[in-house]
């Protein structure tokens, strides 16, 4: 029997300190059924409110310290089932106004998950609520679940973060700017399974790091270092952690600038041998003008490990020219290679099913040669097409083949030219971009990741109706299938439509903006294991402030 229309109703009001989920523990993909392609379709209409808000602390009749707290909702398909992550991003802005300037700053943030998860014909479907520094919550209604393999699924975090922003005075005219800041993240996420095992796990992630910059005339540097731990304890102990550098600086040299730059990233698990994982780039880039024409040559070392590769070293050119007609027609050459090592960010799961474990790492490396041009043939038109060979290996990834616990690996090498034209149209009511990208890609395995939609059509504009009314709006196609990393996916030719309706009020001289955005997905059919789902339309109500005292 067909499935009924599934109705989730979604509610979500973020306060600016709410917890930070970027190490957020969800339940693992449930791998242990047969394929079934004969699921009907789902539709799952969806309602969201979410809410932004901006502070800004003045100092000496400066803005000093910025806080902007942007809440996201993002949908995501692994295994058989469906997840729901709500994940944030916090982007601070210190501007200091004088030297020995110092700003103290601490933030807390708690986070509350609980749901109900009955296994639908393989297929995940959740009922629950969620509380993050406000509240949000989401129902799921239709269909008449097997409470015999149902779970309930509890999630507590907790955010504590604390930093200090300074500013020393090294000499007449320069200033070095420091930021220090320490955040803790620890959460208890609780499993409990009727027809499973009871699983608690805890998670624990410190994050410490270090910037500073100088603003010498002749010599400009920065520096930043960083320091990340992530454990997990359940029946599996499982702990990591990231150590980074970098710096990077410029010089004058024969009427050119030399600019240096050294970065190191270093990574550990304790998974099976606990070997170490590093990636370490150093480059020179030279750059000289000669009337309308600037060359920069440069190399770039990398050195990496992971554990199929102990130590392998690798020097890539980096080469562009440019051409200017005038200050705003161009031409330019561009021509790098690059190493990707995404060993040192991966991602670790414990399959409670099958106790086992599941490491998706992979690195890539490769070259990329890269002929645009610039044009701007008035105020408001400009063109800037674009074309684009790269030569792309991916090295060993591997993954833990739950039937026998073995882990796999694999390799691919192939091509991708690509060809992308942008326009833009500008005056002061009205805005109007287009971008049309071909692609031709080609790989000589099975390795998901190159296969890439053969064209792109992006069209956005927006429309001042007043002063105080904005309508915007966007139009995609992507056409052909889709794959990624962590589950081979098909995708059919798919439109994607967004919109926003606008509104600025002032309430005792403060902006606010009540906006409507509406997401409507035509045609996109996710292949599954199990299945397909389809998400027609996602509306989301939201306001957005900015509080200046």
């Amino acid at each position: 029997m067909k499935a009924k229309l599934f109705l989730r109703v979604a509610l979500a009001i973020f306060l600016i300190d709410g917890i930070s989920n970027a190490q957020e523990v969800q339940s693992p993909p449930i791998s242990a059924f047969k394929p079934d392609t004969s699921l009907p379709k789902v539709n799952i209409p969806e309602f969201v409110v979410t809410g932004k808000v901006t502070y800004e602390l003045p100092l000496a009749n400066k803005p000093s310290v910025e806080f902007d707290s942007t809440y996201f909702q993002n949908k995501q398909m692994i295994g058989t089932g469906e997840r729901i992550h709500f994940a944030r991003t916090l982007s601070d802005r210190y501007l200091m106004s004088t030297p020995h300037q110092s700003i103290l700053f601490a933030r807390i943030g708690f986070g509350h998950y609980q749901s109900t998860n009955y296994l639908f014909a393989g297929t995940s479907l959740y009922q629950g609520y969620r509380l993050n520094g406000g509240v949000s919550g989401f129902y799921t209604s239709g269909f008449k679940p097997d409470t015999s393999i149902s779970e309930k699924t509890i999630e507590r975090n907790f955010m504590f973060q604390m930093g200090i922003a300074r500013d020393f005075l090294l000499r007449p005219g320069s200033n070095l700017s420091s930021l220090l800041s320490i955040s803790l993240q620890p959460s208890r996420f609780y499993l409990y399974g009727s027809s499973h095992h009871n699983l608690i796990r805890r998670v624990s992630s410190l994050n410490v790091g270090l910037s500073g910059s100088t603003d010498l005339s002749d010599n400009p540097a920065s520096m930043s270092l960083s320091f990340n731990r992530y454990s997990i304890r359940d029946s599996v102990n499982v702990s990591q952690y990231e150590l980074g550098l970098k710096a990077e600086s410029l010089f004058d040299l024969r009427g050119g600038n030399l600019h240096v730059s050294f970065a190191f990233s270093s990574g550990e698990h304790d998974v099976s041998s606990g070997q170490g994982l590093y990636l370490i780039k150093a480059g020179a880039l030279y750059e000289k003008k000669i009337s309308r024409f600037s060359v920069s040559m440069g190399l770039n070392f990398y050195q990496y490990k992971d554990d199929y590769s102990n130590g392998v070293g690798k020097l890539f050119p980096d080469f562009v020219a440019i051409y200017k007609f005038s200050d705003d027609n161009d031409v330019y050459l561009k021509y790098y290679g690059e190493v990707s090592n995404n060993n040192l960010s991966s991602l670790i799961t414990y399959d409670r099913y099958l106790n086992s474990l599941t490491l998706l790492k992979y690195s890539e490396k490769y070259f990329n040669l890269i002929v645009g041009s610039n044009w701007v043939l008035n105020k408001q038109f400009s063109l800037v097409p674009q074309a684009n060979l790269s030569l792309v290996r991916y090295l060993p990834t591997y993954y833990s083949d739950s039937l026998n616990d073995n882990f796999l690996h694999y390799s691919s090498q192939g091509s991708i030219f690509s060809f992308t034209f942008n326009g833009k149209y500008r005056t002061d009511f009205f805005g109007f971009d287009a971008s049309l990208i071909f692609r031709l890609s080609k790989a000589d395995s099975l390795d998901p990741v190159p296969n890439l939609p053969p064209y792109e059509l992006k069209v956005s504009g927006n429309y001042n109706v007043t002063s105080r009314f904005r309508i915007y709006a966007d139009l995609t196609f992507v056409s052909s299938r889709y794959s990624d990393i962590t589950l081979v996916r098909k995708v059919s030719p798919m439109s994607l439509i967004n919109g926003r309706l606008s509104y600025l009020f002032e309430i005792k001289s403060m902006p606010l903006v009540v906006f409507l955005d509406i997401r409507n997905l035509l045609n996109q059919k996710y292949f599954i294991w199990q299945g397909y789902q389809e998400f027609p339309l996602t509306l989301m109500l939201g306001v957005s402030s900015q509080i200046i005292r």
